[in-house]
């Protein structure tokens, strides 16, 4: 079987490999999108569910800035169908970083055109990764910062807080309790944490049990482990 590849993302991944980048940048939004109901296609005058409803924004991100709004449908992208939330990712990610895309927007019952910058997420705080040696739950793991970057990179919901799990090692004790990249490691023992020197403190420490609160999917759980 086959796939077409977008020349646009061929391109941001050659510019990438040829800068001596390690990941491809692709353009940031900084907002929440949610799926179009047919209740709310019905409310604001739609024949079907199609496009990508606002839900919330990044108050210092690129949808902020044009002008966007709560409750805007996002139904095209330089003309361009948009379907659901991930047609309009797709679209962002065959576009290249800088200049503007055009969005057709539905507002209150009336389409109307948003120019957006093409921007990639900024990596503030800094990623800072540390990998996790001392004999603890998350022994074998790796963890960076959440910023707007990681947030994007590791497909983070629904956490403001936390440090994410980049990468687990095989045979790990963090690979054995089940623990996986993305998640979100929000506190240890009721103490938040917020950075990952935060995390490699509190793991040097002696604990006679654990209890962690992480972040997977936009769902808080919480497991406790003997120390």
């Amino acid at each position: 079987i086959g796939f077409a590849i977008p020349v646009n993302m061929v391109k941001s991944v050659i510019a990438t490999a040829k800068s001596g980048g390690k990941q491809v940048r692709r353009p940031w939004l900084g907002a929440s999108l949610q799926t179009v109901s047919k209740e709310i296609a019905d409310s604001i005058g739609l024949d079907r569910p199609v496009g990508a409803l606002v839900a919330d924004m990044n108050p210092k991100g690129p949808a902020a800035d044009s002008g966007l709004k709560r409750g805007d449908v996002i139904v095209a992208v330089d003309g361009l169908s948009v379907d659901d939330p991930e047609g309009l990712g797709y679209r962002l990610a065959t576009k290249p970083i800088g200049g503007t895309t055009e969005f057709s927007v539905l507002r209150s019952g009336k389409k109307t055109q948003v120019s957006v910058k093409l921007v990639p997420a900024p990596e503030t705080p800094a990623r800072d990764p540390v990998t996790i040696d001392a004999p603890s739950p998350f022994t074998g793991a790796t963890v960076v910062n959440l910023s707007p970057a990681t947030v994007e990179e590791y497909s983070v919901e629904g956490a403001s807080q936390g440090v994410v799990i980049a990468q687990v090692a095989p045979d790990s004790q963090a690979a054995a309790l089940n623990f996986q990249r993305g998640d979100v490691v929000m506190s240890i023992n009721d103490a938040k944490i917020e950075t990952t020197r935060d995390l490699q403190k509190t793991v040097g420490k002696r604990h006679y049990y654990w209890k962690i609160t992480i972040s997977r999917g936009g769902q808080m759980l919480t497991t406790v482990f003997g120390g």
